[in-house]
Order: structure tokens, then sequence, then C-alpha cells
């Protein structure tokens, strides 16, 4: 959005902060929503207009090389879609969701159809291999094992019932 019509938008007070709608999502809430906690490697971002029921915005598919399954099956190369990105000279950026460029890597956590939980929190870059974000500069081993125990507390009562049944 240009600078012009955001000086617009906001001497006509209107924000896109009061339709944004953000939970904080603490790292167990993440693990206890993601179906899929993968580390990754960003292939390729590719961005594009869409037309859906909310209009035309732009949307970005990220190629994913998942290098690690924490949590969940899968493999290989795979593909996310996030709101926002540019189009030739056009950005459209959109609040609570993450940006990726090719060549990162991340811990992501995805639902079953790959959507990221939590939005931006969803997203934990890896850098040096160290996790930001969540991870607040842990190094990766780590923090795979602190998503591991909390994997394990969270499914303890479930396989303690198999037992007993």
């Amino acid at each position: 959005m240009g600078k012009n019509i955001r000086f617009i938008l906001w001497l006509s007070g209107w924000s896109p902060f009061l339709f944004s709608q953000n939970v904080q999502m603490t790292l167990t809430d993440l693990v206890g929503h993601a179906e899929k906690i993968v580390r990754v490697r960003v292939v390729d971002t590719r961005a594009r207009w869409m037309t859906d029921h909310r209009g035309t915005h732009i949307y970005t598919n990220v190629t994913i090389d998942s290098r690690d399954y924490v949590r969940g099956r899968g493999g290989g190369i795979f593909s996310i879609q996030v709101m926002g990105g540019t189009v030739d000279s056009i950005s459209q950026w959109v609040s609570h969701m993450p940006v990726f460029e090719t060549g990162e890597e991340a811990f992501l956590f995805l639902s079953n159809d790959n959507q990221l939980i939590g939005g931006s929190q969803g997203k934990l870059r890896i850098q040096e291999d160290r996790v930001h974000g969540a991870g607040a500069g842990m190094d990766t081993e780590s923090f795979r094992a602190r998503i591991q125990a909390i994997v394990e507390r969270r499914d303890r009562p479930a396989r303690d019932l198999e037992k007993s049944v």
C-alpha cells in the first residue's frame, strides 16, 4: 500500500489494526494445535493475484523442502500458501502473516492440509542454527527436544488410556 493511500486511510480514521484478530499463542499452544511440525528450507516463492470470496488479493505460494518432521508425517517437497506478497511493483502486506524468503530455514507448525497454525506465530525462523520467535534464540536441537517433550506430555494421557482398554 502506498504512503499516500496509508495517509488517506489514517486521516479517515480507518486502520487495519481495528479489524485484525491475533490470539497470542505459547509454544505449547502451537504444538497442541499443529498436526505437523516440520523443519524446512524455502525453495521458492511466487506471488500472484487471486480472486476469492474476500475480493482480489496477492497470495504467495511457498515451495518447501521438508528437512525433519518432529510431529506428523510427510516428506520431500510441498507447498503452502500465504496471503500477501509482491507482484510487479505492487506489494500487499497482511498483518500477522509471515513473509518467506528463498533459502531461509524455519520450523513450521501446520494443519494436515498445510495451513499455518497461528499465522506468523506458526513460522519460527532458523538462523545460524538458532530458532527465533517462540524459540528465543535456542539452538535447533534443544528446540526440537523441547517440542518433543511437549508432544510426549500432551499424548501421554491418550496412550495411558489405550493401555487400560
